[in-house]
């Protein structure tokens, strides 16, 4: 079974554990943390499926006064990563805002870093197998993807 671990760095870290199924991505678990101290439990799977993949968000430093929390960050998840054989995958800010496009801002998941790693998640499994535009749906408790065949 795939699993999907996305994060989003920034002054917290978002995280979002999904899993494509046929034509919709179950999204498992969300969530946010403070700096990288959870993601070495995320990446080898203590409490959660063990993920298939890791994707995050790329953050360029424009400044030198920017924190440096998002850069550490990315720095452990891309280590722990490959420590645990895991393909990584960075992605530009462009790629989440692909799914915006798509559906606006009003989605209730989508002003969080959390949100923000759903959407890289997603946007990972529409492009690695191909699915198409997805329609959201909430049950469960979780947020779920459906896919729509493209046109």
């Amino acid at each position: 079974m795939e699993t999907v671990l996305a994060f989003d760095p920034g002054g917290t870290t978002g995280f979002a554990l999904m899993v494509p199924e046929k034509k919709r991505i179950v999204v498992l678990k969300t969530g946010e943390f403070p700096d990288w101290r959870m993601v070495p439990d995320l990446v080898n799977g203590v409490g959660f499926p063990k993920p298939t993949a890791v994707v995050y968000e790329l953050f360029n430093v424009k400044r030198l006064d920017v924190p440096t929390i998002p850069m550490e960050t990315i720095g452990v998840i891309r280590y722990v990563a490959e420590l645990a054989g895991l393909p990584i995958k960075g992605q530009p800010p462009s790629m989440r805002k692909s799914i915006d496009a798509m559906y606006g801002s009003d989605i209730d998941w989508a002003r969080s870093h959390a949100g923000s790693a759903v959407r890289h998640g997603a946007v990972y499994c529409i492009q690695r197998w191909s699915l198409g535009r997805p329609a959201i749906v909430k049950a469960d408790g979780f947020e779920h993807l459906i896919f729509k065949k493209s046109r």
